[in-house]
Formats: structure tokens, sequence, C-alpha cells
């Protein structure tokens, strides 16, 4: 026959009220820990939304930038082929008034 005293049963409900003390301190830690990695994790999630957002924002003035300079070398284009017109009708008018001045250049004034 097993015989168990009061003190037996006393002392080993103490035990494991300890032990679930123990257990429910180790369950408050975890659970902090976790709540510590999921403060950091949405802190994480809310600084790479931000830094997708910053990186769109970019990307669109860069594109809007390729815009400009695409459109800074055709008007630079157009001013150089403006530019050659005008020194080719320079060239006409030089001519002409060379032309001009030999015809002036006949006449006398009395």
């Amino acid at each position: 026959m097993i015989v168990i005293s009061n003190y037996d049963i006393i002392s080993k409900a103490r035990a494991t009220q300890e032990s679930l003390r123990n257990a429910n301190a180790e369950i408050d830690r975890v659970n902090e820990a976790v709540q510590t990695i999921a403060a950091a994790a949405e802190e994480q999630a809310a600084s790479s939304s931000e830094i997708a957002q910053s990186s769109g924002r970019a990307k669109d003035s860069i594109g809007n930038v390729a815009r400009e300079i695409s459109s800074v070398a055709l008007s630079a284009s157009a001013t150089q082929e403006a530019i050659q017109r005008v020194t080719v009708e320079a060239g006409h008018l030089s001519s002409i008034s060379a032309d001009l001045e030999r015809l002036l250049s006949r006449f006398t004034i009395s």
C-alpha cells in the first residue's frame, strides 16, 4: 500500500504551483519578445513602404528629366539646323551685297 502524507501532497502542490509560476513568467517574457518583434516588423514594413514610395517618385522624376533632356536635344538639333540655314542665307546676302556694290560703283554722283 502506498502511503502519501499530507505534507508530501502539500509539498508537491507547492512545487507544481512554483513550476506553473515559472512557466507563466516565461510565457510573459516570450509574449514581450513577440510583441517587440511584431512592433519592429511593423516599423520595418512602414519603412519599406516609404522606401518604395520614394523609389517610385524618384523613378517618375528620372523619367521626367529624361523627357526634358530629349526635348532639349531636339531643340538643340532644330537650333543647329536654323543656324545652318541662317549661315547659308547670310552667304547669299553677302553675295548680293557684293553684287550691289559692284553695280553701284558704275554710277557716279555729279
